[in-house]
């Protein structure tokens, strides 16, 4: 969350995520392969996550006391139909190794999640709640504001605004969620200029609660960058490992 602040898109922090995962230590898979495994958690957790925001915008719809604008039914309708069929393809995925070597390793990965129904389960279920209290949250920030807005509403504009953000034009989604309000809460009555102090206060609360990373980045037990280097086999821990590898001259 901390490093979605400063990189494109509103998951640029899924590269630094990556990255952490790949240098972790200890595990069963070999060196080699922790950059796709890596790789393919993050992607699994990311494609999750769509699916339960998709979900929750699909429920919203349904349950707001107004039928919502026409054109935004229809969006939301045909990401629930996307996310449906996605779904639906999930188990022919373990045939891509069939047809091209290179596409083994997404097979490989779909068996692996079918073969934990309980863990895709609960990960499922907690991004079902991060994405309805991100929507509470949208809430909260339309009542302070008093928008004519229904609450369920929110849960519409929230995953939708969210959706747009990923697209790789902006840091972190900047502009793009303003656009999105705007053009959401446009048919039930609501200014431009709320609409955008609207968009920017929820931006603020998300941004107030990732600097909490700062913290975790400065003091966790995390692999630091001046560590991703090619020596990297040297023991750890040694004050002059440094040196142990430089000509008698230079040391």
């Amino acid at each position: 969350m901390f490093f979605n602040l400063f990189l494109p898109t509103s998951v640029g922090g899924d590269v630094v995520r990556t990255w952490r995962l790949a240098r972790c230590e200890g595990g069963a898979l070999p060196k080699e392969r922790r950059r796709t495994a890596a790789f393919l958690s993050v992607f699994g957790d990311r494609l999750n996550g769509l699916v339960a925001l998709i979900a929750v915008a699909g429920v919203a719809a349904l349950c707001c006391p107004a039928a919502p604008p026409a054109w935004v039914g229809g969006t939301v309708a045909g990401l629930v139909g996307a996310a449906a069929l996605v779904l639906a393809s999930l188990p022919w995925l373990g045939r891509l190794g069939r047809l091209h070597p290179r596409l083994r390793v997404l097979s490989d990965a779909a068996a692996a999640y079918a073969r934990n129904p309980r863990t895709l389960a609960a990960a499922t279920a907690l991004s079902l709640a991060v994405q309805a209290a991100n929507a509470v949250v949208w809430g909260l920030m339309g009542a302070a504001l008093d928008l004519p807005v229904p609450p369920a509403y929110y849960g519409v504009v929230a995953p939708l605004a969210a959706l747009l953000a990923l697209l790789p034009v902006s840091v972190n989604g900047v502009g793009l969620r303003e656009a999105a309000a705007v053009l959401l809460l446009a048919p039930l009555g609501v200014g431009p200029a709320e609409a955008v102090t609207f968009s920017v206060l929820t931006f603020a609360a998300a941004t107030a609660a990732s600097l909490g990373g700062a913290g975790c980045l400065v003091f966790g037990r995390f692999p630091r960058y001046e560590e991703a280097r090619p020596d990297d086999d040297v023991v750890r821990g040694d004050p002059d490992q440094g040196r142990a590898g430089q000509p008698p001259a230079a040391a």
